[in-house]
């Protein structure tokens, strides 16, 4: 069998297969050989991509098989190819979810406060920059959340380490005593 692809601009890349084609062997060839042609043919301008409809390019799901074969195919729970084929119905895509995580307690703006606060005065700890901030917004801040924003802009606080010096005649070759 030979893959290829065509357009009005040309024709692409041919590619001969010699097994069945199984999905991740379509997504090989459409990487290997349908990116490089698109790029060829039609440089930065868009284009739009439909295949023949053959059984390796639709989803298993929509072939009739059951959710819990999928799942057992690729080894993943039962519940990601529900949830992922629920949202493919609703939406016609399937894509990550954004915005999981905590919400920041500071914006970009405050991060940038913190940052040129702290470079205006070098001897500045995290925790008098979390004081100047709650004076001027009214809104408390961690010292540590300041630390890490400080850190994010490319600010390393360091503690001073104190050095015990022995001044003993022993130690200290040089001392005025005999």
């Amino acid at each position: 069998m030979v893959w290829g692809c065509m357009s009005s601009h040309g024709v692409g890349r041919l590619h001969i297969v010699s097994r069945t084609v199984k999905a991740m062997d379509y997504i090989e060839i459409l990487q290997n050989k349908l990116l490089p042609t698109a790029s060829d043919l039609f440089g930065n301008q868009s284009w739009i991509f439909q295949d023949d409809n053959a059984p390796c390019h639709r989803a298993k799901i929509e072939e009739g098989r059951k959710i819990t074969d999928v799942a057992r195919e690729f080894d993943i729970a039962h519940s990601v190819v529900s949830r992922l084929w629920k949202s493919f119905k609703a939406t016609g895509m399937c894509s990550k979810r954004h915005g999981g995580g905590r919400v920041r307690s500071t914006t970009p703006a405050e991060d940038r406060y913190f940052v040129l606060s702290a470079k205006k005065n070098r001897h500045t700890t995290a925790q008098q920059v979390a004081n100047q901030f709650l004076a001027a917004s009214g809104k408390q801040i961690s010292r540590k959340t300041v630390a890490r924003r400080l850190r994010g802009g490319g600010l390393y606080a360091r503690r001073p380490v104190l050095y015990r010096i022995d001044q003993t005649a022993s130690y200290c070759p040089f001392s005025m005593v005999s």
